[in-house]
């Protein structure tokens, strides 16, 4: 029941991130043709606050982790693997600037791109049946899907959707 309720609620985060960030791509684009004062706050309010929303992410994805290995028992393949090594510095770090009131964008980006890297060759070659590559035949084979909610949300789209934000929120402050 709780691992049910666990997945569910981490779904919901990663709908939401989703959401947010394609929402943050239209923003964008649309910025200079559309003038919004109270989107123009909240994005100022979001790049202030960048490295605690960056701390929330990364620990929620490192906290979703661990407890998908150690508590749900799912085998994580080979690619979570090298996944997890690019994320859990990621809230050290962060919560390290936050503390001694520093920006350590440069060092969350790097290892959130590699980690972004990684993430989308795993669902690449999840969604395209392409699982014969090196790293699928070692561990856990990659095309075990433990759980799918709103027919799209898996572990991999979840990892993907967490870089994608942590490099959102990083970029915009280097």
């Amino acid at each position: 029941m709780i691992v049910e309720t666990v997945n569910y609620v981490l779904s919901q985060f990663t709908l939401i991130g989703l959401i947010f960030i394609i929402l943050s791509i239209f923003y964008e684009v649309l910025r200079k043709k559309i003038k919004i004062k109270s989107a123009e706050k909240l994005r100022n309010f979001l790049k202030k606050e960048s490295l605690l929303i960056i701390l929330i992410i990364s620990s929620i994805a490192t906290l979703g982790s661990l407890f998908f290995s150690e508590i749900a028992l799912y085998e994580p393949c080979k690619l979570c693997w090298f996944q997890r090594i690019f994320m859990y510095p990621i809230p050290i770090i962060s919560l390290i600037g936050l503390l001694k009131k520093q920006k350590p964008f440069i060092y969350i980006l790097t290892l959130s791109l590699i980690g972004f890297s990684i993430s989308l060759y795993h669902n690449i070659t999840r969604f395209s049946q392409l699982n014969s590559g090196l790293f699928c035949q070692i561990g856990s084979n990659c095309s075990i899907t433990y759980f799918t909610y709103f027919n799209f949300i898996t572990i991999p789209i979840m990892s993907l959707t967490a870089f994608s934000l942590i490099i959102l929120f990083s970029y915009k402050n280097n």
